[in-house]
């Protein structure tokens, strides 16, 4: 048996966990736990103090847990605030628990696209390999996505500064029609 040890640099291994954390679902119904936790800090706050027009859930300090959804070990502030304000960072959640499905992420394949030397920002394009396995059936599928991803070094740690999918794959995209 041949064994290959593959060196990742600093910046491929945030990006590898943060995909990770992004596309395996093991547990299609966390999105239940998630909203629940959710609506009970924000009624509890409420009863406290009304709620403020136009503040949104940044009102609700405790719910960040909730709203970063551990995406803070891998990304910006910045990132964190953006996926939590357009639900991007439930959307595989939400459409796993709708078509009752886990997802996998099988493999990931990165390309260096560019590299800011002196803002020590990389940017680069990323394809993933998605098992799809539907519980309650023998259906299963293999999915692919492409996208791109920025790491900046923040305090000599390499973090996720940009995020977003190019080419959606096919089961996710039937619930943006």
């Amino acid at each position: 048996m041949v064994v290959f040890f593959i060196k990742r640099t600093p910046q491929e291994k945030v990006i590898r966990e943060c995909l990770g954390h992004l596309y395996n679902i093991s547990d299609y119904t966390i999105i239940n736990q998630i909203n629940k936790g959710l609506y009970e800090i924000i009624e509890a706050a409420d009863k406290l103090n009304p709620p403020q027009k136009g503040v949104g859930l940044k009102q609700y300090p405790e719910a960040n847990e909730y709203l970063s959804f551990g995406y803070d070990k891998y990304c910006t502030e910045r990132v964190v605030n953006q996926m939590s304000a357009n639900g991007w960072h439930m959307f595989y959640r939400k459409i796993a628990y709708n078509k009752e499905f886990t997802v996998e992420l099988k493999d990931i394949s990165l390309e260096k696209y560019f590299e800011f030397k002196d803002e020590k920002k990389i940017a680069y394009n990323f394809k993933v390999t998605l098992i799809i396995d539907y519980v309650n059936t023998d259906k299963v599928e293999t999915v692919y996505e492409k996208g791109y991803v920025n790491v900046v070094k923040v305090n000599n740690e390499w973090r996720i500064d940009g995020l977003g999918v190019k080419e959606l794959g096919d089961v996710f995209l039937d619930d943006m029609r």
